[in-house]
């Protein structure tokens, strides 16, 4: 698909209409109603994909009903606390939840910094899942556990407005994750290379006009994630060191090889961070390959349990790509009702037909102008979210946890002329049960 493809698809969706559920101050939507002849019965850490839908936007005066939580903006210092749902709501999953899948993004801040989230009533951990700089648009994925009334805790080390948008929920697991179910640990940091290169030995690349390297056999286990995890997710920031140049950062289980896949595309200037699904290697561990001079923040914030795979459990594959819109036919079909890209997913490199989400890294290149890209399940409207931001010109990645539509693909929106990459790094089973 060349960029022509990619402007008429931005000028059909214009004319949608897309608000949510959650409109009049009210908790938020509830995860979908099962299709008839189903019922929602996640296991234990199983994930559940809901319609996204916006749940905070401090650019909205107080008294917006246009979302749940609405302004003001987070001051310097400050940590909010939001719900995301009703404790008490008969359609989530039963036995309650234990994390939820977020985008967040940081809006114009006054200066730079970052954001952390954690589950609300626990100590704020030493972490960061967005760094910022000033007057930047600047999103991230986030997995987090959420505490037992379902409230997470944001704060912001500068005066900054906060947009979330929720993409979906795991199921509860008190007694340990199912097999292929999520559990989220207290996030905390497992590598920090700018201070201590010994718990990932750094092996530089020998291949002609390569700069970077790899950081080798990052362990994992034993950082809140048992022996046995078969997956883990992560929170990974580059931070370029003087005079670098553009690159990218990939993540990968350990002596697989390296896949053609990113996770993190860095200018060579600014600090990007990113969420990292990856499988582990049997040893635990996991590798980094820099392309160009780049220190790396690793935070973990949680895990994916071994075993036979629950009802909503998820299951990795090797980083892989599915669509390269640089690439004309590349891995995609475009809706010729609608003009809309689709990467049709089912059956193919991994992920079956039963799949009901995936795991994703999006990655938007050489866009005409400003503006942003959303991600969502084909045939279905587009919703009030947003996957990533960006600057006329500008690379840049973000990931993505995503329900598919009904032919099991996914649909794009880009605000402006841009060429787009899929990158999938595994998916999850259905949480339904047919009676």
């Amino acid at each position: 698909m060349s960029r022509t493809a990619l402007s008429r698809t931005r000028r059909a969706l214009l004319t949608l209409v897309a608000l949510t559920a959650c409109a009049g101050g009210g908790l938020a939507a509830a995860p979908p109603a099962a299709a008839s002849g189903q019922v929602l019965e996640p296991g234990p850490g199983g994930f559940v994909a809901v319609a996204p839908f916006r749940l905070v936007d401090t650019r909205e005066p107080a008294t917006s009903r246009a979302v749940v939580y609405a302004g003001p903006r987070l001051a310097a210092a400050e940590t909010a606390t939001f719900r995301l749902f009703d404790p008490a709501d008969p359609t989530l999953p039963p036995g309650g939840l234990g994390a939820v899948a977020l985008n967040v993004t940081a809006v114009n801040p006054a200066a730079a910094g970052f954001l952390t989230v954690w589950p609300a009533g626990q100590p704020q951990p030493l972490a960061s899942v967005v760094n910022v700089e000033r007057g930047a648009v600047v999103p991230n994925a986030v997995t987090v556990q959420v505490s037992d009334d379902l409230r997470i805790a944001v704060y912001s080390s500068v005066a900054t407005d906060v947009v979330i948008d929720v993409l979906g929920v795991y199921a509860a697991a008190p007694a340990g994750p199912g097999g292929g179910g999520f559990a989220g640990v207290q996030p905390r940091r497992i590598l920090d290379s700018r201070l201590d290169v010994t718990a990932a030995p750094f092996v530089p690349a020998t291949a002609a006009g390569v700069l970077g390297g790899t950081y080798t056999g990052l362990s994992v286990v034993g950082q809140g994630v048992p022996a046995d995890a078969r997956a883990v997710v992560l929170n990974v920031t580059a931070v370029p060191k003087a005079g670098s140049s553009p690159g990218y950062v990939t993540v990968f289980p350990s002596g697989q090889g390296l896949p053609t896949a990113s996770n993190i595309n860095t200018d060579g200037r600014r600090i990007v961070p990113n969420q990292v699904t990856v499988g582990l290697s049997t040893a635990g561990t996991v590798d980094l390959y820099v392309h160009t001079p780049t220190d790396l923040v690793v935070d973990v914030m949680g895990y994916y349990a071994a075993g036979v795979t629950v009802r909503g459990g998820f299951t990795p594959i090797v980083p892989t790509r599915f669509m390269d819109t640089r690439k004309p036919g590349d891995g995609y079909v475009i809706d010729p009702a609608t003009a809309q890209p689709v990467s049709v997913l089912v059956d193919r490199s991994g992920v079956p037909a039963a799949a009901e989400a995936v795991v994703a890294n999006v990655t938007v290149t050489g866009p005409a102008g400003a503006g942003f890209v959303t991600v969502w399940p084909d045939s279905t409207t587009r919703p009030l979210a947003s996957t990533l931001n960006y600057t006329a010109g500008q690379t840049v990645a973000n990931a993505a946890t995503v329900g598919l539509g009904p032919s099991g693909g996914l649909a794009f929106y880009s605000r402006a002329d841009a060429d787009l990459v899929l990158d999938v790094a595994g998916w999850f089973s259905s949480p339904y049960r047919n009676v």
